[in-house]
């Protein structure tokens, strides 16, 4: 297993999400999320859990998302749909066609492994409220043109959380 560590206290420190964990790392067990400290840890998968349990999806249940996507069942505009978690994701992105409202119109900066860093127009929902399990979150989104919807770790802000492969649960502590 190998480690990439980088400092992105300068510069482009603002185009980093807070945390990329490989999917190859996140598989080899349970990890913890400790939002405030930024911290990721392994956990102990044997612990009772003690917090609000959601359970995803993945390729086996969903053949046309990617293989290891996080996929959980939601409801926008008591439509459903899905979202895939990914924690290197830098914008939410809701498909088109769930946004009630007119979307604003922003520029923003974008780039990734292929596309050098440019800045491109795009449509932000803001206030959108979603339901995963039984539960409400309220995130601005930029429209998407794909299938399935992300949702970055925005969306846990303020929690510390499990990650577990094996069982394939998400428990917010």
């Amino acid at each position: 297993m190998h480690c990439l560590v980088a400092d992105l206290t300068g510069h482009y420190q603002k185009y980093a999400p807070k945390f990329i964990v490989g999917a190859n790392v996140l598989r080899s067990g349970a990890w913890k999320f400790d939002m405030e400290k930024n911290i990721v840890e392994p956990y102990d998968s044997n612990n009772k859990t003690k917090g609000i349990i959601y359970k995803w999806k993945n390729h086996e249940d969903y053949p046309d998302v990617a293989i290891d996507y996080i996929i959980l069942d939601s409801k926008v505009n008591g439509k459903k749909t899905r979202f895939a978690f990914d924690t290197g994701c830098r914008n939410n992105k809701l498909q088109r066609g769930l946004y009630v409202g007119k979307p604003e119109r922003i520029q923003k900066e974008t780039a990734n492994i292929v596309n050098k860093l440019s800045i491109k127009m795009a449509e932000l929902c803001r206030n959108v409220t979603f339901k995963v399990g039984k539960d409400e979150y309220t995130l601005d989104f930029i429209i998407g043109d794909g299938n399935i919807g992300l949702l970055n770790i925005e969306f846990l802000q303020g929690h510390s959380f499990i990650l577990n492969y094996k069982k394939q649960i998400l428990e917010l502590l």
